[in-house]
């Protein structure tokens, strides 16, 4: 899987180590820590003379004596071999489970863990737990740190939050989120831009337009795209928030106040379809 550090975690390995670590929890085992674990699966990985299967090395580390099977006609039932534990270790009194409590099909649902999934595998999450919940709604309850993290990891593997799911977060996340991916700028595996297709000129775009202004991110007037412009999508924003019964001069004046706030964070050029938006579409004129 490539280099582990114990400060920087691979978003791969990350999101590997937290569906084991939460089916481990389910089946009452011990989980090494993310840099003790991927180095074990490291150091079984370049040990060509070593047969033993990860999750016969997984079981050994939890003091679980196994036989290993492999190449055993009849007893191995896997490509890599399996592995017999002493069952004395083992409660083998049986429970009934429910089949829904096993493992979730195909609902756009994950579970109660903080694993990081691209969309398209998030519902195929398998854990014994079984509670229905979505990883983004566990950011909240989680230390700032923590959670800053979790989105940091699910950003830089390309994909962004819709507008939706932001909008749940507490303030202090939204603040932090706006500015990391103003900066951070993710693209999808085509290389277009996340933000240019859902902040700037995706079907929500006057939705973050409104959490933008609410936040009062206004550095983000300075996002350049050739899609389209969030200082056009907050000026057309504040414009449909406006009291209808003002004139045309008392609505005037409100809006050169609100380009005057948004100019004072500007920090380059105005393009040529800004300059015209402007000076054409954005104040009123009598009929």
């Amino acid at each position: 899987m490539g280099h582990f550090s114990s400060k920087d975690a691979n978003y791969s390995n990350s999101r590997l180590y937290q569906e084991i670590k939460a089916n481990a929890d389910g089946l009452g085992l011990r989980c090494p820590s993310y840099y003790e674990l991927t180095r074990m699966a490291q150091k079984l990985g370049q040990n060509d003379n070593d047969i033993r299967s990860f999750s016969t090395v997984f079981m050994e580390w939890n003091g679980y004596n196994g036989v290993n099977v492999s190449g055993v006609d009849y007893y191995d039932n896997t490509k890599h071999g399996s592995v017999i534990y002493d069952l004395s270790k083992v409660n083998t009194d049986m429970e009934e489970v429910s089949p829904k409590n096993l493992f979730t099909g195909f609902d756009h649902s994950s579970y109660d863990n903080t694993i990081v999934q691209d969309f398209s595998d998030d519902p195929r999450i398998e854990s014994l737990k079984g509670k229905y919940i979505n990883w983004y709604d566990k950011l909240n309850e989680m230390p700032l740190s923590d959670a800053l993290r979790v989105l940091k990891n699910y950003t830089d593997s390309g994909n962004l939050l819709g507008y939706f799911k932001v909008k749940n977060l507490k303030p202090e996340l939204i603040k932090r989120y706006l500015r990391f991916i103003f900066v951070k700028n993710p693209r999808n595996s085509w290389g277009d831009s996340l933000v240019d297709e859902e902040i700037v000129n995706g079907k929500h775009s006057n939705y973050f337009a409104e959490l933008i202004d609410e936040y009062k991110a206004y550095y983000w007037v300075n996002y350049e795209s050739k899609k389209g412009s969030v200082l056009v999508n907050l000026l057309n924003n504040f414009s449909r928030n406006l009291d209808w019964n003002l004139n045309n001069e008392e609505e005037n004046t409100k809006k050169e106040e609100y380009l005057g706030i948004l100019m004072g964070y500007m920090q380059r050029d105005l393009t040529p379809w800004e300059k015209k938006f402007i000076d054409e579409d954005y104040y009123s004129i009598d009929s």
